[in-house]
């Protein structure tokens, strides 16, 4: 079983970008491989995920959000690895009146060192991660207030069983600000932990959990639960999916993803929950 864990998360070993809604899949690094323990030099990735959007006041279904991932992973040596990543969106709206959204989303540079523990010496894996993304569309960096990042990060992977496996990623973004908005997001911490169960060779069960503190200019008023927000907030969304492994070059997964706790809207638990879950599914392929 845990081969066939491994094999899973090749599939999943770059990040989504994760600045985006569809971007909190969980994604381990372990090696990209043939199959028979031999490291790829050159590994290319696509990723279409199509998720639901919901009005901000209604909370009713208004449309899809399309992502569109593109990864080439080079492998400089055993333990380091350059990454080129690219996205793309499309959002369609419901409603006739409203104009659907075709635009580039980041291109992303990001450097991973690898087996800086292991589990074999140390019980636990641990990579470090260095990415820079540069935002393509220019209204997006209008409204945004920044136009890139620049974001250090560290993996933890751990097998509790052969069928069982966690992961644990901390990440800091470091955004490049380009206004003084005090909406502008300036800097965010995110903590990711991602438990996987191996229920057949071909079937897993995966739980994102994804904990945010965002700090902006200053304290704003927000139009998303229209009252004024602190400059420092925290968030907390889950991520359950369920994913099949048709080969070793398709994937497909099914998830439900909500945020059910924001520190400054009043809300309840359940409330949260109800009002931000969304469905989605997306479809990964492994092209070399």
């Amino acid at each position: 079983m845990k081969k066939i864990a491994v094999i899973l998360w090749n599939f999943l070993a770059f990040s989504l970008a994760e600045n985006s809604a569809l971007a909190n899949t969980s994604t381990a690094s372990l090696d990209h491989g043939n199959g028979n323990g031999n490291a790829k030099k050159l590994t290319l990735e696509f990723v279409l995920a199509s998720e639901q959007t919901k009005d901000n006041n209604t909370s009713e279904v208004n449309g899809t959000y399309n992502k569109l991932d593109v990864s080439a992973l080079y492998s400089l040596a055993p333990d380091d690895e350059l990454r080129l990543f690219s996205s793309a969106l499309y959002i369609a709206q419901d409603d006739p009146a409203a104009e659907d959204q075709l635009r580039g989303d980041l291109v992303e540079l990001m450097y991973r060192r690898k087996n800086l523990l292991n589990e074999s010496d140390h019980g636990v894996r641990l990579e470090a991660e260095l990415k820079y993304y540069q935002l393509i569309d220019s209204e997006t960096k209008t409204l945004y207030g920044f136009d890139g990042a620049f974001i250090p990060q560290l993996i933890f992977t751990k097998y509790l069983t052969d069928s069982f496996l966690t992961e644990f990623k901390a990440r800091h973004h470091f955004n490049n600000v380009t206004n003084d908005r005090a909406s502008t997001l300036k800097r965010e911490t995110r903590l990711y932990l991602t438990p996987t169960y191996v229920l057949t060779r071909s079937l897993f069960l995966s739980t994102t959990l994804k904990y945010q503190h965002k700090t902006r200019n200053g304290d704003y008023y927000s139009y998303r639960t229209s009252s004024f927000s602190p400059k420092s907030t925290d968030h907390v969304t889950a991520h359950p999916g369920l994913m099949y492994l048709i080969n070793r070059q398709f994937l497909i997964e099914g998830y439900a993803e909500t945020e059910f706790l924001t520190s400054n809207d009043h809300q309840t638990f359940k409330e949260n929950w109800e009002k931000n879950y969304v469905l989605g599914t997306a479809l990964y392929w492994t092209a070399f």
